[in-house]
């Protein structure tokens, strides 16, 4: 488990991959199934939503799959079961 604060409001230029949750597909070891918030279910209308590490100082971010609810949560949120993926164009986005 890992708590993240969503970075609302806040966007910035996705990479060649076209869209955040492409990336997040992309560059993800696991399958991107459902919401990353850990109590919920929802399968469908998945977005790449860019979040950061609230367990460390890290100003660094990320991509995780929310759905539409948790995508414009401002409270901090539990994810399980996703990598945090770093929000920078990567060598093979344009792959």
């Amino acid at each position: 488990m890992t708590q993240v604060k969503n970075i609302n409001g806040i966007t910035m230029p996705n990479c060649k991959c076209g869209c955040w949750l492409t990336h997040l597909k992309k560059h993800n070891r696991k399958p991107v199934v459902f919401c990353a918030e850990i109590r919920c279910t929802q399968m469908f209308e998945l977005e790449g939503a860019l979040v950061q590490n609230t367990e460390q100082n890290d100003e660094q971010w990320y991509v995780i799959a929310l759905c539409d609810k948790h995508r414009v949560a401002t409270d901090e949120l539990t994810i399980v079961n996703m990598d945090l993926i770093p929000a920078m164009e990567e060598p093979n986005c344009d792959k």
